[in-house]
């Protein structure tokens, strides 16, 4: 130490003329074993955390998604007007992609609930694509998760496996089927590599877990207001199981899509058949009707008086029909909106367009409202707020529907009457003709 000072001194005596180098790598010089030390511990330190610290990678996709709501000006400004303010449909799709109804499926699709592990020395690694068997459900018992078999250990005996879990044993030869607590599984080799003797952990997942541990870690996003475009990354510590996660979250999402468009288009197609087979039976009626009274009465023409008459009333009987038929419309669609097993359900829009333009915007927002609800109820309950505030905007709308529909009825009964009264006026005239020819005409009025 004396001498350590000594030199100090005299470097220091020496650097009053000037920067002296060779004394100042002298003295660095002189703590070399701490500076050594330092480099050893720093690498040491930073294989021990890149060796036993589990990596994680963020896995990427992208998604087109059809935005209905992007709707034309004049009709954005009616639906303010009557109070109902308009979402973008992409923000409602990125909701329906990270619910956990989707990504249940998802689970059940790939069965991610079983995870394999092989034991270190620090650490247990997560093997997924390297898998030397493969374990499969079939089916699976999701209430039995959970009661203490949830974690096995599988050992490869040579001729092949057995499987322990609570001090209980199952063995079998590699492609049996075994039955477990939480399942039937089949058990086959795939890497004739894996060792004899050799051990993995088996754990298995409740669906919900799982599920919930993967949106956690899924992020939606929408890159552009203007595109309808939503932006996908997970972030997962195996990657192979990342994008198969993504893969079957996109499939499952557009399944869902085209399902929810044919039970729309199942509902509308529904009610115009049902339209159809009572309008076709009434013609066929009417048509044999004719058909008969001609046969019966021998009836080739008719009258120059008849023919006078029947153009007199042609038009009274197109409009009584025409106001019938609405009046058969009216009535149909009253009866399914007053249908209480009809409240969650879509009301078919085929025969809207001869309605008020009033009318079918109130009709085209309930279905929607109807559509979004069936969306947010994938991740929400009935008793959530957002679901009791759709609830009580489509009662309003359904209100509002009634009324229309009573008005109409209303309308369309007053002006068939006045039609009806003024084509008996003409009728009247009809007793001079003779009384096949009034019967005929009776006929064809109808």
């Amino acid at each position: 130490m004396m001498k350590e000072n000594t030199n100090f001194n005299e470097w220091q005596d020496t650097n009053k003329g000037g920067f002296n180098l060779q004394k100042w790598v002298g003295i660095l010089l002189s703590f070399w074993p701490w500076f050594l030390s330092c480099v050893i511990l720093a690498l040491i330190i930073g294989f021990l955390y890149l060796r036993y610290t589990t990596p994680l990678y963020n896995v990427y996709a992208r998604i087109l998604v059809q935005d209905d709501k992007k709707a034309s000006l004049g009709e954005g400004a009616l639906l303010q007007d009557l109070g109902f303010s308009q979402k973008s449909n992409v923000e409602n799709e990125v909701e329906i992609i990270k619910s956990p109804a989707l990504m249940q499926q998802v689970v059940r699709n790939r069965q991610l609930y079983v995870r394999v592990f092989t034991t270190g020395n620090f650490k247990n690694l997560e093997l997924y694509r390297g898998r030397p068997f493969h374990f499969t459900f079939c089916p699976f018992f999701e209430d039995s998760v959970g009661h203490g078999w949830d974690r096995y250990t599988i050992r490869n005996t040579g001729k092949g496996f057995e499987l322990v879990a609570n001090q209980k044993t199952w063995k079998g030869s590699w492609g049996d089927t075994i039955y477990l607590p939480v399942g039937r599984v089949r058990i086959a080799l795939a890497d004739n590599l894996w060792k004899v003797g050799e051990e993995y952990t088996i754990s298995i997942e409740s669906v919900e877990r799982t599920a919930s541990r993967f949106v956690q870690q899924l992020n939606a996003s929408i890159p552009n207001s203007r595109l309808s475009i939503i932006n996908l990354s997970l972030v997962e510590i195996v990657p192979e199981r990342g994008e198969l996660v993504l893969d079957e979250l996109m499939q499952v999402y557009m399944k869902a899509n085209v399902d929810d468009k044919n039970r729309i288009a199942d509902s509308t197609m529904s009610f115009i058949d049902d339209r159809l087979r009572i309008v076709s039976a009434e013609l066929s009626g009417i048509e044999k009707d004719i058909e008969q009274f001609k046969s019966a009465n021998d009836l080739t023409d008719i009258s120059s008086q008849a023919q006078m008459l029947l153009s007199s009333t042609s038009d009274y009987s197109k409009q009584i029909a025409e106001n019938e038929v609405q009046l058969s419309i009216i009535n149909s669609l009253e009866k399914y909106l007053f249908d209480p097993g009809n409240s969650k359900r879509i009301v078919p829009q085929a025969l809207s367009g001869q309605s008020s333009p009033a009318f079918a915007a109130i009709l085209e927002n309930y279905n929607k409202l109807q559509q979004e609800r069936e969306r947010s109820l994938m991740s929400m309950s009935e008793n959530n707020p957002v679901i009791q505030n759709l609830d009580k905007q489509l009662e309003n709308l359904r209100q509002d529907l009634k009324s229309h529909l009573s008005s109409a009825k209303r309308n369309h009964t007053i002006a068939l009457n006045e039609l009806r009264q003024r084509a008996g006026n003409l009728t009247a005239q009809i007793k001079t003709v003779p009384k096949k020819e009034r019967i005929y005409i009776d006929f064809a009025r109808q």
